[in-house]
């Protein structure tokens, strides 16, 4: 029987000047970062192969493009590659998983999910200070987003309610809720669920067509081991 592979493109991040756009692709396999012109001209590009499957995340304006992808030993990590390629450095690598990072505006501070605590929570740390973090969310969150000024940053309570939480640079304020979203439960390999415009007064939500929360499980018993092939 001949197995039928599905090539897909996913993920795209803008570039600073929206011109260009990022995004991972399994065409060869795994799935690498490719590059294209944003209006659709030109040949796509390969930025950034390697042994490891990578999701990206944002685009730091004279920086690069921010991801993340397994690393045997440390889990998923966050890494920032450079527009051209040939450099990366990793953001936070732990023992713990890291994702989802977002730069904010000026530069200064990394914005992401990860589960040391055992499961998933935003966290902000400065990106020059490892030692100046703070964790964002309480009982649960993902997929953290900043305003356009960097003064408030939006990310998805565990029970699917946008959240937001004032920030001025010595740490952040206590989170408070803005609407409930109904959006897919957060998983591996915590893709992003939603986007919101520079002034944070739009929302732009990627709802399921059901309600994935309530899907029922349906267990088929008597299984004959033979049809199995065993």
């Amino acid at each position: 029987m001949r197995r039928r592979i599905v090539r897909m493109c996913a993920s795209p991040v803008w570039s600073p000047d929206g011109q260009r756009i990022v995004f991972r692709s399994n065409r060869t396999g795994l799935h690498d970062l490719f590059q294209s012109a944003a209006n659709g001209t030109g040949h796509e590009s390969v930025l950034l192969q390697s042994r490891n499957a990578k999701y990206p995340t944002d685009w730091v304006a004279d920086c690069g493009i921010v991801y993340h992808t397994y690393q045997r030993g440390t889990g998923s990590d966050i890494w920032l590659v450079t527009p051209d390629g040939s450099k990366t450095t990793p953001l936070v690598q732990t023992p713990f998983d890291e994702m989802q990072g977002q730069v904010s505006p000026d530069g200064q501070w990394l914005a992401y999910t990860s589960l040391e605590s055992g499961h998933a929570e935003v966290y902000v740390r400065s990106l020059a200070n490892a030692t100046a973090r703070w964790q964002v969310s309480a009982g649960g969150g993902t997929d953290p987003r900043w305003r356009g000024d960097g003064r408030e940053l939006f990310f998805v309570a565990d029970d699917s309610w946008i959240a937001a939480v004032e920030f001025d640079g010595r740490g952040p304020a206590a989170p408070h809720r803005l609407f409930q979203a109904h959006l897919s439960p957060p998983g591996n390999p915590y893709l992003s669920n939603y986007d919101v415009t520079a002034d944070g007064r739009r929302f732009l939500l990627k709802l399921p067509v059901k309600d994935v929360t309530s899907s029922p499980l349906h267990f088929v018993t008597g299984w004959d081991h033979r049809l199995l092939g065993r």
